[in-house]
């Protein structure tokens, strides 16, 4: 019984960090981001999204 709860809880634990930073983080990146980006009325807005994307870890 007890290799099954240390089982069980080993393997929500990295579902749980896999959401965090494949889900929740980006997003929050994201939103961040084109909160900085709605103060900003330029034409390179889109430049200074993906700059604020990429310093935050994100590629894409």
């Amino acid at each position: 019984m007890n290799k099954q709860w240390k089982l069980i809880v080993g393997i929500t634990l990295l579902l749980g960090i896999a959401f965090y930073w494949y889900e929740w983080r980006p997003t929050q990146i994201r939103r961040e981001c084109a909160r900085k980006m709605a103060n900003i009325f330029t034409p390179e807005q889109k430049n200074i999204y993906y700059h604020c994307l990429f310093k935050n870890g994100i590629k894409e």
